[in-house]
């Protein structure tokens, strides 16, 4: 196929752009679905994506929700455009946007059929348990020191090697004259 008819066909059939978002369908959406996971999942057991789609459509829409995107010009239009969760693959880009927050993850699990000794893989959804990330630590203040106040501390890297030199050899002599003298260090 040639290059013009390519361009042609786009034309005819635009399609949504998966990296055209719409910042408010992907904002509620993402509160529609903690919402679900916060009510119906846990860290033990989760719940599949088509789960997750079910019980995110029974959520009404919020009053003001209004889509941004053209979904009248593409040929099979979204299963619900008047929902911030539109469809499927929208919900996916969701619950990779709350991977990405860390509030969820994607678990695979090995479950038996029902009445069967046959096992099957499942991909759950489920909470992230946030109390058990560590915790940054806590950043204790330095006690100012004298040669911090008169820029020993400070970064010389951008210095030839004389002038470095030099720096040190002033800080130093600068040093020596204030020992022995009471010296403010309250920062300036």
């Amino acid at each position: 196929m040639r290059l013009t008819q390519t361009l042609f066909r786009a034309l005819q059939h635009p399609i949504l752009d998966r990296h055209l978002q719409d910042s408010a369908a992907m904002s509620m959406g993402v509160a529609i679905v903690r919402k679900v996971m916060r009510e119906h999942a846990t860290t033990e057991n989760g719940l599949r994506t088509k789960d997750i789609y079910e019980l995110a459509l029974k959520e009404p829409a919020p009053q003001d929700f209004q889509t941004v995107l053209p979904i009248s010009n593409i040929p099979t239009p979204p299963p619900h455009p008047e929902h911030p969760i539109r469809s499927k693959v929208f919900l996916k880009e969701v619950l990779s946007h709350l991977e990405g927050y860390r509030d969820i993850r994607l678990v695979r699990e090995v479950k038996p059929r029902e009445n069967s000794t046959v096992t099957d893989a499942v991909f759950l959804w489920k909470l992230v348990d946030k109390s058990l990330f560590r915790k940054p630590q806590e950043i204790k203040p330095q006690k100012p020191t004298l040669s911090k106040a008169i820029g020993g501390h400070d970064d010389w890297s951008h210095l030839n090697k004389r002038r470095q030199r030099g720096r040190r050899a002033k800080i130093l002599t600068a040093l020596r004259e204030f020992k022995g003298k009471p010296v403010d260090l309250s920062p300036v």
